[in-house]
């Protein structure tokens, strides 16, 4: 791996056990650093001790916050991770404009608000002196001419100085003079400007006096006209006398009163639930319903005509044809009612709309007003009603763009989600979804096939799929982090994934932190994942492996992991010094020349797990080699049961080695120099310690109380088979159990 720094201590990371509460604290003084230790040792605590905003962390905390929530009921997502993923893969500029869409959402309600308030307090001015004033702005923008340069960039403010008025509101007062004497005549007839108080109240005759709109919805009467018929048939269920309106009024009582009830209480039928069905069914008919609308629609308009018809004596001689109008519609209304009434067609009359003159001059007369009025405060009302718009009009753009660069996030996010994937082998496409609620985007993570979600994936497929998020957002990551931080990164993998993983971290994409730190509980991953370092003195340099329990936290010299059992033996046996370190190796002599033994039967093809005296008769030797192997192998035995050693009995096991590898085949592992140094103390006791000083003391100890172990445990038992058999190493096997807390 190729990185940018080279040693140089930046940090101290600080963290507490929560078991133990013991308090450790790592040196980021390397560039690599590699964590080994069991379940429950405090590696995601460890690995919740970096910064997020200087870390890439990826562990359990990583997954259930951005890609998936894992609960009692089992895998899923939820609106909160959906959040969580989009803020991972979002760029800056969509942030930045969904940011600026939100910032003028909010300018747009406030203008909607302004805009309102500055228009409702203009209306309350011009009632309060008597004008009718106008509906809507956009009655008054539509009658002006203006001229606006719209600056996204600029505010409200600066904005206005773009903004001119081209064109006013039409009228023929100059002046305050003017405007007050149109005033005085306007008000002096108090019985036009009641009737057009009037007027102006009601839609209905402001639509037919004002606009000349007929307020008959003939709609409506031609759906009546086509149904007709089926009413005429559904009102004889309630015809008893000639009013059937009020036999449904008395059908509609008894059907409540009945309601819940098995029999009649009038005439004491039984099982009368379906007819009272019915009756609701009848009641509660869709074409009724209609012809009520309808009849509704026609008393509404003929009381809006009442308004002014029940002061025609007042109003016959000013204006006339308002009054001969209104009296004709009427008429019509009421036509159109008895039919309604006796299920008739109903036959669409016309009529004219004729308005008097003096209503014409008393409407021009308030618009004089009203223009001249409006004129005065027209550049605060229309600029903010037109800046409004604008805004509106650049926030739908600003939504289109959005949108449209929030897909190409999305649909890259997939694209390097799916590639990541397959890489480390899962093969499952998934997609990623934009959704368009609320101001802030969001994509969300999808399977492709719809009929299968994220939660039913595999344990191991979901794991996958959440260490492709993470490697494609640190794809994505323009900048430089201190570190990628992994915790137990291979949980629920196979051992193809660990190769597909170590891959994907010397991948120069992936090279955008000053640091990768691993921690595992795994020590197969941990030898794939180091392989190349461990034979690279130049990767050597700058790695570092610590070893992590409750209890402790100290860094583990890299050769722990090239070592096996014959390394082991050997380079212990050349840098002891003193005769009391022999306690510590003695026991391991038996399991090494069991190993050769096992090593030569499989030259010849045997695999055997046999006892050692059924295998030495398999050897290819002549018998008197076999029994000289079985009386070495013996001494061996008998040494190790021995409870009180001398450092004579642990020299002959010594050269016993030597003899059973010199009959094997094999060169001599213990050198005479070793033994000659410790034959001046031939006579002296062994003592038995467990205090270790360094980690492969500490290997030795550890598999020498299992070697030894006779209890019942069977846990224990079978971890004594397993590390006792020739082909297995104790030295992998010690560091998982030790690492563990298994023994």
């Amino acid at each position: 791996m190729d990185f940018y720094f080279k040693g140089e201590v930046m940090e101290i990371i600080n963290f507490t056990n929560p078991d133990s509460k013991k308090n450790f604290e790592l040196s980021l003084d390397s560039n690599m650093i590699f964590i080994y230790g069991g379940n429950g040792s405090g590696k995601t605590t460890l690995s919740r001790s970096f910064q997020t905003d200087s870390y890439m962390v990826f562990n359990t905390d990583f997954v259930n916050k951005n890609v998936y929530i894992v609960k009692s009921t089992g895998a899923d997502v939820d609106g909160e991770t959906k959040e969580n993923f989009s803020s991972l893969f979002l760029g800056e500029e969509a942030v930045d404009l969904a940011k600026e869409v939100e910032k003028l959402n909010a300018m747009k309600k406030e203008l909607d608000r302004q805009n309102k308030a500055l228009f409702a307090k203009y209306k309350e001015k011009v009632q309060t002196i008597g004008l009718i004033p106008f509906k809507s702005i956009t009655d008054v923008l539509e009658k002006i001419e203006y001229e606006f340069a719209f600056d996204s960039k600029s505010d409200y403010f600066a904005n206005q100085e773009n903004f001119k008025l081209s064109k006013l509101l039409p009228t023929t007062i100059s002046s305050e003079k003017e405007f007050d004497e149109s005033m005085r005549i306007y008000k002096e007839d108090h019985t036009i400007q009641s009737l057009n108080k009037d007027i102006e109240k009601n839609p209905n005759l402001r639509s037919l006096i004002f606009d000349k709109v007929n307020v008959i919805d003939t709609n409506q009467i031609e759906k009546y006209n086509n149904i007709v018929n089926d009413i005429k048939i559904l009102e004889q269920s309630f015809i008893k006398g000639k009013n059937p309106s009020e036999t449904k009024a008395w059908i509609k009582k008894g059907v409540a009163i009945h309601d819940e009830l098995v029999d009649c209480i009038f005439c004491g039928n039984k099982d009368i639930k379906s007819k009272i069905e019915e009756w609701k069914n009848k009641l509660d008919n869709k074409l009724l319903k209609e012809k009520d609308s309808l009849v509704e629609h026609l008393k509404n308009v003929k009381n809006d005509l009442d308004i002014i018809l029940r002061n025609r004596t007042l109003y016959k001689d000013i204006v006339p044809k308002i009054i001969s109008t209104l009296s004709s519609l009427n008429g019509i209304v009421d036509v159109y009612l008895s039919c309604v009434v006796e299920n008739k067609i109903i036959t669409i009359s016309e009529y004219t709309i004729d308005i008097d003159s003096i209503q014409k001059a008393a409407q021009n007369r308030n618009l004089e007003l009203l223009n001249y009025l409006t004129n005065k405060e027209l550049n605060e009302l229309s600029y903010s009603y037109v800046f409004q718009v604008e805004i509106e009009s650049f926030l739908k753009k600003q939504i289109e763009d959005s949108e449209k660069l929030n897909l190409i996030y999305a649909n890259e996010t997939a694209n390097s989600i799916n590639e990541i994937s397959k890489i480390l082998g899962f093969t499952k496409d998934i997609k990623v979804d934009l959704e368009k609620r609320g101001d802030m985007p969001k994509i969300a993570l999808q399977s492709q096939n719809k009929a299968t979600k994220i939660s039913q994936y595999s344990e191991g497929q979901r794991h996958k799929l959440a260490l492709a998020v993470f490697f494609s957002k640190c794809t994505k990551s323009k900048k430089k982090f201190e570190a990628i931080v992994l915790d137990d990164p291979v949980i629920t993998l196979d051992v193809k994934a660990y190769h597909a993983l170590k891959g994907l971290l010397k991948d120069e994409r992936f090279q955008k932190a000053k640091r990768l730190i691993i921690t595992t509980h795994n020590i197969h991953y941990l030898y794939v994942q180091m392989s190349n370092i461990l034979e690279d003195e130049q990767l050597r340099k700058y790695t570092k492996l610590y070893e992590i329990t409750s209890d402790t936290f100290k860094d583990i010299p890299l050769d722990v992991l090239k070592s096996d059992d014959v390394s082991l033996y050997t380079n212990y046996l050349k840098s002891m010094t003193s005769y009391d370190q022999l306690g510590y190796i003695y026991w391991l002599s038996s399991k090494i020349a069991r190993y050769f033994l096992d090593l030569r039967l499989r030259f010849n093809g045997i695999m055997s797990a046999q006892s050692m005296s059924l295998e030495i008769d398999l050897l290819d030797l002549v018998e008197s080699e076999k029994h000289e192997l079985q009386q070495y192998f013996n001494i061996l035995s008998e040494t190790c049961k021995k409870k009180n050693l001398t450092v004579k009995s642990i020299i002959e096991s010594f050269i016993s080695v030597n003899q059973i590898l010199k009959i094997l085949g094999f060169p001599q592992l213990v050198n005479q120099s070793t033994i000659k140094q410790f034959e001046q103390y031939e006579s002296e006791i062994v003592k038995i310690n467990d205090e270790s000083i360094n980690v492969y003391d500490e290997l030795l100890v550890y598999a020498r109380g299992i070697h030894f172990y006779e209890g019942t445990d069977r846990a224990l038992q079978e971890m004594k088979n397993y590390i006792n058999h020739p082909r297995n190493q104790i030295t992998e096997s010690m560091l998982v159990l030790k690492a563990s807390k298994d023994i």
